[in-house]
């Protein structure tokens, strides 16, 4: 009996946990079409490798202005040649700073030449964006009304069975009472099969 209140108790306790199903909610056509559209990797991919050729195009920008470079050297010695010793006086070290300044002035056309290229990459881009969204919303939308449509076949398929059992009932009480031969209800049994 304490066996059973137990075994009793744990399976109400577990099934009161249970949720029915929820009933899926309708989503509409544009919903659709958003989410695809945003989840869609070969549409991020080709934004990234649209703002990658804009940092190119941020980076040639870049080659006209002055480039300045630095370094120094430190040297010393155990032992220095006589005229050497004369230059560094009688100290062992020497330190060497040179700056550089590069400026180009004329690159013969090659930053605008790569710039075009550029550009031409990011307009063929663009222009695969476009073609991969128009795909996703053609396909998208047909997916959708192929979804519409079965569901309005299925509810056709629904009335039209629950019509031809009805004419079956009705098929059967002629049949009782012999208006009817046993031919129509087998007929009308096909259709329901077929339905």
């Amino acid at each position: 009996m304490n066996k059973t209140f137990w075994l009793s108790g744990l399976i109400w306790i577990s099934t009161g946990c249970l949720f029915a199903q929820q009933a899926p909610q309708k989503l509409y056509l544009t919903q659709l079409i958003d989410s695809a559209l945003q989840n869609n990797y070969l549409l991020q991919s080709n934004e990234k490798q649209t703002a990658i050729k804009q940092a190119e195009i941020e980076i040639l920008k870049t080659n006209y202005q002055p480039r300045i470079a630095a370094s120094a050297n430190f040297s010393y010695w155990k032992w220095l040649m006589p005229n050497k010793a004369k230059i560094l006086g009688n100290t062992l070290t020497d330190v060497y700073t040179d700056i550089t300044v590069y400026q180009t002035i004329y690159d013969w056309g090659q930053t605008k030449i790569q710039k075009q290229s550029v550009e031409d990459e990011i307009q063929i881009n663009s222009e695969v964006r476009r073609q991969i969204k128009t795909t996703i919303l053609w396909g998208v939308t047909d997916a959708y009304f192929e979804t519409l449509k079965a569901g309005s076949e299925i509810a056709v398929h629904q009335n039209a069975l629950k019509q031809l059992r009805s004419h079956l009932q009705y098929a059967d009480n002629l049949y009782n009472i012999g208006k009817v031969s046993n031919v129509d209800i087998l007929k009308i049994n096909v259709q329901i099969s077929v339905e």
